[in-house]
């Protein structure tokens, strides 16, 4: 896979909830983090700041970026698919209509 790090999916603001979430590829996989802040976030968790990883090992990234077209250009390809506050809502539905695995870790 092609490398790359820090591509930015979301950087939405708003008045009760900021969502920044990014992606890197490399050898590993695929790499997607996510970090929410706000009073909607407060009144929901109890702390006003969440973060969250997913994370697909190589095989699994591969039949991730080949089912979305994004085998030669997978950043367009992710942002395309995955761009957006809802984005990441799509790709976990995505792998697990498709059978591919994924990790998912949060903090708050």
């Amino acid at each position: 896979m092609k490398k790359f790090s820090d591509l930015t999916l979301c950087d939405s603001r708003g008045k009760q909830r900021d969502i920044h979430i990014r992606v890197s590829g490399d050898d590993d996989g695929l790499h997607f983090s996510g970090d929410e802040g706000g009073s909607d976030v407060d009144d929901f968790w109890g702390d006003d700041d969440y973060e969250y990883w997913y994370d697909l090992d190589a095989g699994n990234a591969e039949k991730l970026l080949k089912l979305i077209g994004g085998e030669d250009d997978p950043e367009t390809a992710l942002k395309r698919e995955f761009g957006g506050e809802g984005g990441l809502r799509k790709m976990t539905a995505l792998c697990d209509r498709n059978n591919i695995q994924y990790n998912f870790n949060s903090y708050v």
